[in-house]
């Protein structure tokens, strides 16, 4: 086996292996799951971020996994939310995109007239012309 692709399995192994939800993560896709449609809009390698989520066991509660991967665009750029928006049959008001990056998550939301939710769990002062509709610390705030 060739140094690349030995580097390259250990990376997939490495990223995925260390992948742990935040601790409310669980309880409120339970919850929240029960109630609405859920979806995971996510950059990166469709192979890397789907053994993330599958692992993890986070896909059992969303209805739609989308990765940026698949698609040859990602996050901010509108199309990828357009794109979220049709596959989830919605009109852009009736959906909450919640996102840990102003520039990524709530800057591309808010192009597409998705209502966006800034979870700031650090606290860090946003310094960014990017305005999310809400400012959360913890994903329990969503309940």
């Amino acid at each position: 086996m060739d140094l690349a692709k030995k580097l390259s399995e250990n990376f997939i192994l490495e990223r995925t292996s260390r992948f742990n939800p935040f601790p409310e993560v669980i309880t409120v896709l339970e919850k929240l799951s029960q109630r609405k449609q859920l979806a995971i809009l996510t950059n990166g390698d469709p192979y890397l971020q789907w053994t993330k989520i599958s692992n993890s066991g986070l896909n059992r509660y969303f209805d739609t996994v989308i990765i940026s991967g698949t698609l040859g665009v990602g996050k901010p750029e509108p199309d990828i939310f357009l794109h979220t928006i049709k596959k989830l049959n919605l009109l852009p008001n009736n959906i909450l995109m919640v996102g840990d990056n102003l520039e990524r998550d709530v800057l591309g939301a808010n192009k597409v007239g998705i209502k966006s939710v800034w979870i700031n769990r650090k606290k860090k002062t946003n310094h960014t012309a990017v305005s999310p509709d809400l400012e959360i610390s913890s994903l329990m705030d969503l309940l």
